[in-house]
């Protein structure tokens, strides 16, 4: 394991940005790992609009306390390429960031 590496946690299934990245440093880690502290967590959200399924998630107690003391972050991937932004998913985004404690 190489000092640069960059932990990220999946917390649930789907299409993310990172699935696709050929950066040698990312190890990408599923739910259930257990790696101690990721340094990212990725909930995609994409077919998710209103992050539902992403709040239902959850996050270990331990992932949860890297992300209040701010040596994790999080990214909702909710990216859908051409729909026209609506208010009230930028309004549930920030819920579910506020559930989360980041």
């Amino acid at each position: 394991m190489r000092s640069e590496d960059i932990f990220v946690l999946v917390a649930r299934e789907g299409r993310h940005l990172l699935e696709a990245s050929s950066d040698p440093r990312l190890r990408l880690l599923t739910p259930g790992s257990d790696h101690a502290a990721p340094d990212l967590i990725v909930f995609p959200c994409g077919v998710d609009r209103h992050f539902e399924k992403a709040a239902a998630a959850g996050i270990p107690d331990r992932v949860a306390l890297s992300v209040l003391d701010r040596r994790a972050g999080i990214v909702f991937d909710g990216s859908t390429e051409g729909v026209t932004h609506k208010p009230a998913v930028t309004e549930r985004l920030h819920e579910t960031i506020t559930r989360f404690g980041a």
